[in-house]
Order: structure tokens, then C-alpha cells, then sequence
């Protein structure tokens, strides 16, 4: 896992270049986003598909943060649009239903971290309050989970007031640390930013 931001402007089109920054994950710098986040169109959120069964409750906390940094942005600054990239998506298997791999990772991703942040909204509505990625035993009253609908209303993606939440599947098959040219798992993304931007 890196340990440290990286950015790089990326060419969709001869008319279209997106400067991308990458935050990682890693507890002692993910919340460095907040620090690019007013001048972003476009936020995805990568999770691992093929391991989001184990660590659903750490990424919806994280992801917590970064749905209450949205919703916190001022009213005169736009709201990014807002993708999560259910991504090693070709290490899944589609088991007896008809549904393709990315099917698959995109319903397990959503489920997943829609109950964990019904967790964290049901918490929190009790007075428990919720873990924060500060201080061990630090906790923090996030808003960024309110929907549309009555209050007791489970968390749902889709009627999140923060803006519009997009799925996309991806994956990158690499060989001897070069990426494979024959299949191209970033396309959906590809074209989820041309439409964002």
C-alpha cells in the first residue's frame, strides 16, 4: 500500500485532459482528499470487490468521512459527482447466477456498505456515536448519511441527499508488472469520467 499522494493529468480526449489525484488509503494519509476536495469535480472511491466481504466496516468508515466532507462543502463550491469503483472485479466468480462478475462486485460492494453505514447512521441516531479515523476511543458526530424520505428510513445510495452515487466495476490485469493490452477493465470508468467532466 502506498504512502503517499500522487496526481497526474490524464488525456480522455484530444479536447479533455482531467488532472487525477490519488489518495491511498492507508490510515495515517487518507484523509489528505479533504485537501483536494474543494477543487474536484469528480471524487471515486476504490474498493476492493474481492475483499470487501472482511473489511466492509473499515471502508464504509472511511467512506463515512468522505460523504460527510461532501455534503459539508460550501454552498458556492459545486458537489463532485461521486463514483464507487468496485475494482478487482475479474477476481470474483459469478457462481450459479446469471449475473456477469461485475454484477456481482457491484451488488456485494453496494450491499455491503450500505448496511455498514445504516450501521454507523443507526449508532449514531441511538447517541452511541461512531468511530472516527482520529484517536483510538475518539468519537466524532459525522453527519453525510441523511437520505430522502422519513428519518428511520435505512441508508440507501440511491436516495442519498449528498448528490447522485454511481457503481462502476473495473479491474487491471497485469503480467510481469505490465498491464495487458487484450482487455480493458477501466473502461466503464473511462466513460463515467467523460460524463463527468
Amino acid at each position: 500500500m502506498s504512502l503517499q499522494t500522487n496526481s497526474a493529468d490524464v488525456v480522455l480526449s484530444p479536447s479533455t485532459t482531467l488532472r487525477v489525484v490519488d489518495v491511498p488509503g492507508h490510515p495515517r494519509i487518507r484523509g489528505q482528499f479533504r485537501e483536494h476536495l474543494g477543487d474536484a469535480r469528480a471524487v471515486a472511491f476504490v474498493v476492493d470487490a474481492s475483499t470487501i466481504s472482511r473489511n466492509g466496516h473499515a471502508v464504509a468508515e472511511h467512506l463515512h468521512h468522505v460523504l460527510h466532507a461532501i455534503v459539508s462543502l460550501p454552498p458556492s463550491r459545486p458537489t463532485p459527482s461521486l463514483v464507487i469503483l468496485a475494482h478487482k472485479t475479474d477476481l470474483l466468480k459469478s457462481g450459479t447466477s446469471s449475473s456477469s462478475p461485475a454484477e456481482v462486485a457491484i451488488t456485494r460492494v453496494r450491499t455491503i456498505l450500505e448496511r455498514e453505514l445504516e450501521n454507523r447512521k443507526a449508532s449514531q441516531a441511538g447517541g452511541i456515536g461512531v468511530e472516527s479515523l482520529g484517536a483510538e476511543g475518539e468519537t466524532s458526530e459525522l453527519g453525510g448519511l441523511e437520505c430522502s424520505g422519513a428519518a428511520d428510513r435505512a441508508f440507501r445510495f440511491s436516495e442519498w441527499e449528498g448528490g447522485n452515487v454511481d457503481f462502476v466495476a473495473t479491474w487491471v490485469k497485469a503480467s510481469e508488472g505490465k498491464i495487458e493490452e487484450d482487455e480493458d477493465g477501466l473502461t466503464g470508468f473511462k466513460h463515467w469520467l467523460e460524463q463527468s467532466s
